[in-house]
């Protein structure tokens, strides 16, 4: 307890206003918001909370979850929990939590805006029109429809990505250990392997997280096997290519 009696929660990342409002209103919580806080103060701060809240920026490894003696939990905002010690944070009662779905749609949005942007080469073309130049026949760019989308990993955000391309009139593979044919079906995608979508995609996202078994996935041998020309988007974790 602190020294007020309430459960003190600790905030180490940006959180939404709203959320920090909740918190601090509540009469049996006392809130220190501190983000950006560095990982020799983490280990100062955490020694009497009872919950810590992060985003991706904090690492909460074995020294952190050590010196949280009386740690309860970790609330990670956001779906990833890679900058977790999930193991360790078991090992010791430590409930890890995540909020998996609230930025599916606003994850998907972003990998439609990089798509339509790389496919049409907005950047490109804004800065030379910026410039005074008008290169129409530069930047023609090309269309989605009829070309073949691949997705690694089809979660939450992967099925929203897969819903809007298929309005796009994409045809749209998917590989995912998790995902069995039925269920592909009913979203009116592809199950198929993960050479098989490697090597057909003319866009390649990847949305799966960042472990042992998918670290590194996207190297110079899986990109020999790759169309010429792909458009690669990663609206994960930047491990997973090498």
């Amino acid at each position: 307890m602190s020294e007020t009696g309430r459960k003190v929660v600790l905030v180490t990342d940006a959180m939404a206003e709203e959320g920090l409002e909740i918190l601090s209103n509540h009469p049996q919580i006392e809130l220190r918001n501190k983000p950006g806080l560095p990982a020799d103060e983490l280990l100062k701060e955490i020694q009497d909370a009872h919950a810590l809240m992060v985003r991706s920026g904090t690492k909460v490894r074995k020294p952190a979850l050590e010196a949280g003696s009386i740690l309860k939990v970790v609330g990670r905002a956001g779906t990833g929990v890679d900058n977790i010690d999930v193991e360790e944070a078991t090992r010791r009662g430590v409930v890890v939590m995540n909020t998996p779905g609230g930025n599916s749609v606003a994850a998907c949005e972003h990998t439609f805006a990089l798509l339509l942007s790389l496919m049409r080469h907005v950047p490109n073309a804004a800065k030379d029109l910026a410039g005074g130049k008008w290169n129409r026949k530069l930047y023609m760019g090309r269309q989605l429809q009829g070309r073949t989308l691949g997705l690694i990993g089809f979660g939450r955000i992967g099925r929203e990505v897969a819903s809007r391309a298929r309005a796009f009139g994409m045809d749209v593979l998917v590989n995912d250990p998790f995902v069995s044919e039925e269920l592909a079906r009913e979203c009116d995608c592809t199950l198929a392997t993960r050479e098989e979508v490697f090597t057909k995609s003319d866009v390649l996202s990847l949305h799966v997280p960042l472990n042992d078994e998918t670290r590194g996935m996207i190297n110079q041998a899986t990109m020999k096997t790759m169309k010429p020309g792909v458009v690669l988007l990663n609206c994960a974790r930047g491990g997973l290519i090498q």
